[in-house]
């Protein structure tokens, strides 16, 4: 008999209840960790000597990993990338009951990251009308500043500069969790660092979400609204293939773009991006 544990996690405002074999966790969900509570979601974990492929659809197949349907039934799976034994069976038993089992002769499936693996948290976001944005994420005057774009255009960077120079607290340098609540919308952190390893659980209201831009001179301008859901369903985790997520995540995107401020920042790596920005966001308030 497996000793088991009982954690539960709150991303986001969205409360997990866990019940699994005893295991090492990593430190950045060690954060989110909360006190007993009515969950939203619910995982059974379980370890096994084999697993047998789920019955249904295959919906999708990449990298090892497999999504099936069967009626109102959804179940996703990873296989092993050498022996292609399947290594996880995540089984939806319901709207928020999950079945998971892992083979348990390859712990390097499992690992410290367990949770990640099966939570799937930028899917799961969507049902709460959410979304995971690729950004970095600072938090200046108790208000977040989100700092998006393509790969390499200097987040990151970004990012920085506002700590060293404006003494922001970088909250996460990897992707950020937007939720409403009361009628605002709120920056949530996420257990999602990236290479930053930078991670914190905080949730504080969105000042403005910044679009990056390399330039040969800072400037700042408004972003309009379809240009800003553009930008955003650019910038946002989601799996293309699944019909479901996809008809959710246009009208969130689509609300955030409308309701939240965006500018657009074309800059050089240096404090007068800061300087700025700084003045455009005082001097201007959607």
């Amino acid at each position: 008999m497996q000793n088991r544990v009982n954690i539960h996690y709150e991303f986001a405002g969205i409360k997990f209840a866990v019940s699994a074999p005893a295991y090492g966790m990593d430190e950045h969900i060690s954060k989110f960790r909360t006190e007993s509570c009515k969950a939203d979601l619910r995982y059974d974990v379980t370890f096994c000597d084999s697993i047998e492929s789920p019955e249904g659809e295959l919906l999708y197949s990449k990298m090892c990993r497999e999504y099936y349907q069967k009626n109102d039934q959804r179940s996703w799976l990873m296989r092993h990338n050498k022996t292609k034994e399947i290594v996880m069976l995540d089984t939806v038993q319901s709207d928020n009951e999950h079945r998971v089992s892992f083979l348990e002769k390859y712990p390097e499936a499992w690992g410290e990251n367990l949770m990640l693996k099966i939570m799937d948290l930028p899917g799961k976001i969507l049902h709460y009308d959410g979304i995971f944005l690729h950004a970095s994420f600072v938090v200046w005057n108790g208000e977040a500043i989100l700092f998006c774009g393509r790969k390499q255009i200097g987040k990151s960077t970004q990012a920085g500069l506002w700590e060293k120079e404006k003494k922001a607290f970088i909250a996460n340098g990897d992707r950020v969790a937007l939720r409403k609540f009361d009628g605002i919308w709120y920056a949530c952190g996420s257990p999602y660092c990236g290479t930053s390893k930078i991670c914190e659980n905080v949730k504080v209201p969105v000042r403005c979400i910044v679009i990056l831009e390399q330039g040969k001179e800072n400037e700042v301008c408004s972003v309009p609204p379809r240009e800003a859901f553009v930008s955003l369903l650019k910038n946002c985790s989601y799996n293309t293939w699944d019909k479901d997520q996809m008809e959710k995540v246009l009208p969130i995107t689509e609300k955030i773009g409308n309701e939240v401020e965006f500018v657009k920042l074309s800059c050089l790596p240096n404090v007068g991006a800061v300087e700025i920005l700084e003045e455009y966001l005082c001097q201007n308030r959607k």
